[in-house]
């Protein structure tokens, strides 16, 4: 996952040309097979305007996605985007 850099995400409200809403707290993950690759944006503790990104893995074990999931919650995240690029329906005679 880049690393990119720029405003905080913003989630377009209904269609397009509406104006969206700007979210100071996000987090995407990458997922793959074994792990998932999770960036956080959150806001600077003591710059003003300033934002923190944090990327890092996490294996697709149970206990790794519950402490994500605790982790994401107590740093206030307000969105998840999510990504895979991976087929995951399994297909008759596959």
């Amino acid at each position: 996952m880049a690393q990119a850099r720029g405003p905080a995400l913003v989630a377009q409200a209904g269609q397009e040309g509406e104006p969206g809403e700007t979210l100071a707290r996000v987090a995407a993950i990458d997922v793959a097979k074994d792990t998932g690759m999770v960036c956080t944006r959150l806001p600077h503790d003591t710059r003003a305007g300033r934002k923190v990104q944090k990327v890092w893995e996490v294996p697709a074990r149970y206990d790794d996605i519950l402490a994500l999931a605790d982790h994401l919650r107590c740093h206030g995240v307000q969105r998840v985007v999510v990504e895979s690029t991976s087929d995951y329906v399994r297909r008759e005679g596959a």
